[in-house]
């Protein structure tokens, strides 16, 4: 857990706001990132870190991140979930990650939403 908290620091003090209704969120400090002492030096096989941030900051946090990943003593990955414009395109997305020199995988997993409660689309938030 240790290694998670290197990550949701960072997050923290750029002003992320930790996904309330993920897990692992209730075992963070919402304001510094910090991982209750209780449960630092845990071992874990997965974790999952989810926040929201505006389309102008993801590149930012997106560098961050990565400068940050090269101190963990671990692997990890990123995932970005965008949405997609009103034509179905995601080039938006792909156009600021390849110019900020990000690879990514062209792959993707789609949801629907079926099923789920209606969100409320906020302005700028992807």
């Amino acid at each position: 857990m240790s290694e998670i908290e290197k990550i949701t620091r960072v997050l923290c003090e750029e002003g992320m706001v930790l996904e309330p209704l993920n897990p692992l969120s209730r075992l963070i400090d919402g304001g510094t990132g910090e991982v209750s002492s209780e449960i630092r030096k845990e071992k874990v096989l997965s974790a999952v870190v989810e926040f929201s941030v505006d389309e102008e900051r993801l590149i930012p946090i997106l560098q961050k991140i990565q400068r940050q990943a090269g101190q963990l003593d671990t692997v990890m990955s990123v995932g970005v979930a965008y949405r997609s414009d009103r034509e179905g395109s995601f080039q938006e997305v792909l156009r600021r990650l390849d110019q900020a020199g990000f690879f990514y995988r062209e792959n993707v997993k789609m949801n629907m939403g079926l099923g789920s409660p209606l969100y409320q689309e906020a302005e700028g938030e992807i």
